[in-house]
Protein backbone atom coordinates (compact mmCIF):
# COMPACT_ATOMS: atom_id res chain seq x y z
CA UNK A 1 0.00 0.00 0.00
CA UNK A 2 1.17 3.47 -0.35
CA UNK A 3 1.35 4.17 3.13
CA UNK A 4 3.35 1.32 3.88
CA UNK A 5 5.76 2.11 1.46
CA UNK A 6 5.87 6.17 1.83
CA UNK A 7 7.05 5.59 5.88
CA UNK A 8 9.51 2.75 4.33
CA UNK A 9 11.05 5.71 2.66
CA UNK A 10 10.78 8.16 5.24
CA UNK A 11 12.72 5.48 7.28
CA UNK A 12 15.38 4.80 4.90
CA UNK A 13 16.01 8.15 4.08
CA UNK A 14 16.70 9.06 7.62
CA UNK A 15 19.03 6.69 7.90
CA UNK A 16 21.28 7.40 4.80
CA UNK A 17 25.17 8.17 5.32
CA UNK A 18 25.64 8.54 1.52
CA UNK A 19 29.22 8.14 2.03
CA UNK A 20 30.53 5.30 0.34
CA UNK A 21 33.58 5.95 1.96
CA UNK A 22 35.66 5.39 4.98
CA UNK A 23 34.47 6.68 8.01
CA UNK A 24 37.81 8.37 9.63
CA UNK A 25 35.43 10.87 12.45
CA UNK A 26 31.60 11.82 13.03
CA UNK A 27 31.49 14.54 10.85
CA UNK A 28 29.05 13.30 9.05
CA UNK A 29 26.81 12.14 12.21
CA UNK A 30 27.46 15.76 13.55
CA UNK A 31 26.32 17.86 9.87
CA UNK A 32 24.33 14.95 8.16
CA UNK A 33 22.30 15.70 5.27
CA UNK A 34 18.40 17.44 5.76
CA UNK A 35 16.17 15.12 7.21
CA UNK A 36 13.12 13.90 5.09
CA UNK A 37 11.22 13.63 7.86
CA UNK A 38 11.95 17.55 9.53
CA UNK A 39 9.54 20.32 8.99
CA UNK A 40 12.43 22.34 9.53
CA UNK A 41 14.83 21.42 7.29
CA UNK A 42 13.80 23.23 4.19
CA UNK A 43 16.04 25.77 2.25
CA UNK A 44 15.43 29.30 0.73
CA UNK A 45 17.12 29.66 -2.52
CA UNK A 46 18.88 33.16 -2.21
CA UNK A 47 20.47 34.66 -5.92
CA UNK A 48 22.26 37.48 -3.91
CA UNK A 49 24.11 39.54 -6.27
CA UNK A 50 25.12 41.61 -3.14
CA UNK A 51 25.87 40.34 0.61
CA UNK A 52 22.12 39.21 1.94
CA UNK A 53 21.29 42.45 4.59
CA UNK A 54 20.34 41.51 8.16
CA UNK A 55 16.56 42.06 7.18
CA UNK A 56 17.00 39.12 4.74
CA UNK A 57 18.66 37.25 6.90
CA UNK A 58 16.25 37.73 9.64
CA UNK A 59 13.11 36.97 7.30
CA UNK A 60 14.63 33.41 6.11
CA UNK A 61 15.70 32.43 9.47
CA UNK A 62 11.97 33.46 11.01
CA UNK A 63 10.34 31.18 8.17
CA UNK A 64 11.67 28.07 9.93
CA UNK A 65 14.37 27.18 6.97
CA UNK A 66 17.79 26.03 7.94
CA UNK A 67 19.30 26.10 4.98
CA UNK A 68 20.57 28.67 1.58
CA UNK A 69 20.81 27.82 -1.74
CA UNK A 70 23.26 29.81 -3.24
CA UNK A 71 25.78 30.14 -6.10
CA UNK A 72 29.36 29.82 -5.45
CA UNK A 73 30.34 31.53 -8.46
CA UNK A 74 33.51 30.37 -10.61
CA UNK A 75 33.80 34.07 -11.83
CA UNK A 76 33.11 35.70 -8.97
CA UNK A 77 35.99 33.83 -7.25
CA UNK A 78 38.82 33.84 -10.07
CA UNK A 79 37.92 37.11 -11.27
CA UNK A 80 42.02 37.39 -12.40
CA UNK A 81 42.94 33.99 -13.88
CA UNK A 82 44.98 31.49 -11.69
CA UNK A 83 44.00 33.91 -8.87
CA UNK A 84 41.45 33.26 -5.97
CA UNK A 85 39.03 35.08 -4.00
CA UNK A 86 37.27 34.58 -1.14
CA UNK A 87 36.59 37.51 0.59
CA UNK A 88 32.69 37.93 -0.71
CA UNK A 89 32.20 34.11 0.77
CA UNK A 90 34.02 34.28 3.59
CA UNK A 91 31.92 37.06 4.78
CA UNK A 92 28.46 35.36 3.70
CA UNK A 93 29.65 32.26 5.60
CA UNK A 94 29.75 34.73 8.35
CA UNK A 95 26.37 35.94 7.88
CA UNK A 96 24.81 32.50 7.59
CA UNK A 97 26.66 31.78 10.55
CA UNK A 98 25.71 34.43 12.44
CA UNK A 99 21.54 33.15 11.78
CA UNK A 100 21.88 29.60 11.92
CA UNK A 101 21.80 28.96 8.09
CA UNK A 102 23.80 26.15 6.56
CA UNK A 103 24.42 26.73 2.99
CA UNK A 104 23.77 24.63 -0.17
CA UNK A 105 26.60 25.82 -2.46
CA UNK A 106 25.96 25.37 -6.31
CA UNK A 107 29.53 25.75 -7.40
CA UNK A 108 28.81 26.90 -11.18
CA UNK A 109 28.46 28.69 -14.32
CA UNK A 110 30.95 29.83 -16.84
CA UNK A 111 34.39 32.10 -16.84
CA UNK A 112 35.86 34.37 -19.56
CA UNK A 113 39.20 33.01 -19.50
CA UNK A 114 38.61 29.42 -20.37
CA UNK A 115 36.96 27.97 -23.19
CA UNK A 116 35.79 31.41 -24.75
CA UNK A 117 33.61 32.09 -21.67
CA UNK A 118 31.88 28.55 -22.37
CA UNK A 119 30.92 25.71 -20.02
CA UNK A 120 34.15 23.90 -19.51
CA UNK A 121 34.01 21.28 -22.11
CA UNK A 122 37.52 21.60 -23.01
CA UNK A 123 40.79 19.81 -20.74
CA UNK A 124 42.03 23.46 -19.84
CA UNK A 125 38.97 24.25 -19.05
CA UNK A 126 37.68 21.49 -17.00
CA UNK A 127 41.06 21.49 -14.92
CA UNK A 128 40.19 25.41 -14.13
CA UNK A 129 37.13 24.71 -13.03
CA UNK A 130 38.31 21.78 -10.89
CA UNK A 131 41.24 23.37 -9.35
CA UNK A 132 38.36 26.27 -8.40
CA UNK A 133 35.62 24.01 -6.88
CA UNK A 134 38.83 22.21 -4.96
CA UNK A 135 40.17 25.39 -3.30
CA UNK A 136 36.72 26.09 -2.49
CA UNK A 137 35.59 22.70 -0.44
CA UNK A 138 39.65 23.04 1.09
CA UNK A 139 38.90 26.13 1.94
CA UNK A 140 35.43 25.67 4.15
CA UNK A 141 35.55 21.86 4.62
CA UNK A 142 34.24 20.58 8.04
CA UNK A 143 31.47 23.03 8.22
CA UNK A 144 28.66 21.26 7.47
CA UNK A 145 28.30 22.66 3.90
CA UNK A 146 26.57 20.65 0.85
CA UNK A 147 28.15 20.95 -2.46
CA UNK A 148 26.31 20.60 -5.53
CA UNK A 149 27.87 20.32 -8.87
CA UNK A 150 26.17 22.69 -11.05
CA UNK A 151 22.91 23.76 -11.43
CA UNK A 152 20.23 22.82 -14.57
CA UNK A 153 23.02 21.90 -16.82
CA UNK A 154 20.42 20.30 -19.04
CA UNK A 155 19.24 23.80 -19.85
CA UNK A 156 21.33 25.04 -22.41
CA UNK A 157 21.13 28.58 -21.09
CA UNK A 158 23.15 27.43 -17.76
CA UNK A 159 25.41 25.11 -19.67
CA UNK A 160 26.95 27.01 -22.93
CA UNK A 161 25.95 27.09 -25.53
CA UNK A 162 24.10 23.96 -25.58
CA UNK A 163 23.94 21.40 -23.06
CA UNK A 164 26.07 18.27 -23.30
CA UNK A 165 25.58 15.18 -21.03
CA UNK A 166 28.72 13.45 -21.31
CA UNK A 167 30.59 17.05 -20.81
CA UNK A 168 28.78 17.18 -17.76
CA UNK A 169 29.31 14.14 -16.35
CA UNK A 170 33.11 13.97 -17.35
CA UNK A 171 33.23 17.32 -15.36
CA UNK A 172 31.32 16.09 -12.52
CA UNK A 173 33.84 12.75 -12.13
CA UNK A 174 36.72 15.03 -12.04
CA UNK A 175 34.84 17.18 -9.48
CA UNK A 176 34.19 13.91 -7.70
CA UNK A 177 37.47 12.37 -7.63
CA UNK A 178 39.51 15.49 -6.45
CA UNK A 179 36.77 16.28 -3.68
CA UNK A 180 36.94 13.16 -2.41
CA UNK A 181 41.30 13.37 -1.95
CA UNK A 182 41.24 16.81 -0.15
CA UNK A 183 37.98 16.43 1.72
CA UNK A 184 36.35 13.16 1.62
CA UNK A 185 33.75 13.35 3.55
CA UNK A 186 31.70 16.37 2.43
CA UNK A 187 28.51 16.21 1.16
CA UNK A 188 28.41 16.52 -2.55
CA UNK A 189 25.53 16.21 -4.51
CA UNK A 190 24.09 16.61 -7.62
CA UNK A 191 23.51 17.35 -11.04
CA UNK A 192 20.65 19.77 -10.16
CA UNK A 193 18.66 18.73 -13.08
CA UNK A 194 15.43 21.04 -14.49
CA UNK A 195 12.74 18.53 -14.31
CA UNK A 196 13.00 15.18 -14.35
CA UNK A 197 15.20 14.75 -17.96
CA UNK A 198 15.04 11.28 -17.32
CA UNK A 199 17.70 10.51 -20.38
CA UNK A 200 20.03 13.08 -18.76
CA UNK A 201 19.54 11.24 -15.72
CA UNK A 202 20.10 7.74 -16.84
CA UNK A 203 23.39 9.06 -18.89
CA UNK A 204 24.84 10.23 -16.26
CA UNK A 205 24.55 7.74 -13.69
CA UNK A 206 25.46 4.92 -16.46
CA UNK A 207 28.69 6.90 -16.87
CA UNK A 208 29.40 7.14 -12.68
CA UNK A 209 28.70 10.14 -11.03
CA UNK A 210 26.78 7.84 -8.56
CA UNK A 211 30.09 6.84 -7.25
CA UNK A 212 30.86 10.35 -5.87
CA UNK A 213 27.60 11.79 -5.08
CA UNK A 214 25.96 11.31 -1.83
CA UNK A 215 22.75 12.55 -3.26
CA UNK A 216 21.12 12.91 -6.59
CA UNK A 217 19.43 16.92 -6.55
CA UNK A 218 16.36 17.59 -8.74
CA UNK A 219 14.13 20.44 -9.63
CA UNK A 220 10.59 19.17 -9.85
CA UNK A 221 9.10 22.52 -11.77
CA UNK A 222 5.15 22.09 -12.75
CA UNK A 223 3.52 24.96 -13.02
CA UNK A 224 0.48 23.32 -14.69
CA UNK A 225 0.15 20.17 -11.89
CA UNK A 226 -0.20 19.87 -8.96
CA UNK A 227 2.06 18.76 -6.32
CA UNK A 228 1.01 15.57 -5.34
CA UNK A 229 2.08 14.21 -9.08
CA UNK A 230 5.79 14.44 -8.42
CA UNK A 231 5.46 11.21 -5.84
CA UNK A 232 5.50 8.77 -9.10
CA UNK A 233 8.50 10.87 -10.37
CA UNK A 234 9.98 10.29 -7.41
CA UNK A 235 9.18 6.43 -7.33
CA UNK A 236 11.01 6.39 -10.82
CA UNK A 237 14.00 8.06 -10.17
CA UNK A 238 14.29 5.94 -6.98
CA UNK A 239 14.37 3.21 -8.97
CA UNK A 240 16.60 4.79 -11.96
CA UNK A 241 19.32 5.37 -8.80
CA UNK A 242 19.40 1.77 -7.38
CA UNK A 243 20.22 0.36 -10.92
CA UNK A 244 23.16 2.14 -11.12
CA UNK A 245 24.17 3.14 -7.88
CA UNK A 246 27.36 1.44 -5.62
CA UNK A 247 26.77 -1.56 -3.81
CA UNK A 248 26.06 -0.99 -0.14
CA UNK A 249 26.36 3.14 -1.13
CA UNK A 250 22.94 4.61 0.14
CA UNK A 251 22.20 7.79 -2.37
CA UNK A 252 19.34 10.54 -0.97
CA UNK A 253 17.28 12.54 -3.36
CA UNK A 254 17.19 16.23 -2.28
CA UNK A 255 14.90 18.77 -3.90
CA UNK A 256 17.27 21.75 -4.09
CA UNK A 257 14.62 24.08 -6.12
CA UNK A 258 11.08 23.91 -6.43
CA UNK A 259 8.70 26.74 -6.52
CA UNK A 260 5.41 28.54 -7.73
CA UNK A 261 6.01 32.02 -9.37
CA UNK A 262 3.32 34.87 -9.13
CA UNK A 263 4.97 35.21 -12.02
CA UNK A 264 2.73 32.46 -13.74
CA UNK A 265 -0.60 33.52 -15.41
CA UNK A 266 -3.47 33.52 -12.79
CA UNK A 267 -1.12 32.80 -9.31
CA UNK A 268 -1.56 34.80 -6.50
CA UNK A 269 0.10 34.86 -3.40
CA UNK A 270 -2.65 32.64 -1.38
CA UNK A 271 -2.32 30.05 -4.13
CA UNK A 272 1.39 30.22 -4.07
CA UNK A 273 1.38 30.01 0.11
CA UNK A 274 -1.05 26.85 0.10
CA UNK A 275 1.23 25.10 -2.84
CA UNK A 276 4.74 26.01 -0.89
CA UNK A 277 3.31 23.49 2.39
CA UNK A 278 1.97 20.88 0.14
CA UNK A 279 5.00 20.74 -2.05
CA UNK A 280 6.75 20.42 1.80
CA UNK A 281 4.45 17.81 2.65
CA UNK A 282 4.72 15.94 -0.63
CA UNK A 283 8.33 15.85 -0.18
CA UNK A 284 8.49 14.51 3.50
CA UNK A 285 5.97 11.61 2.69
CA UNK A 286 8.07 10.67 -0.35
CA UNK A 287 11.42 10.59 1.87
CA UNK A 288 13.35 13.78 -0.03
Amino acid sequence: MRVEKVLLVVAAATAITGSGIAQTSNYRQQYPLPASTSVTNWAVNGNFEDLPDEATLTAIEQSGAKLVRCDMSWTRVESIKGSYKFTYYDALVTKLKAHDLRPIFITAYTNKYYNGGYAPSTDESRTAFVDFVTAAVSRYKGRGFIWEVWNEPNEDRFWKPYSNVDDYARLALLVGQSVRRVAPEEWLIGPACSGFDWPFLERCFKLGVLEYFDAVSVHPYRSTKNPETVIDDYDALRGLIDQYRPANKPIGIINSEWGYSLMWTDFNEKAQAKMIVRSKLVDMLSGI
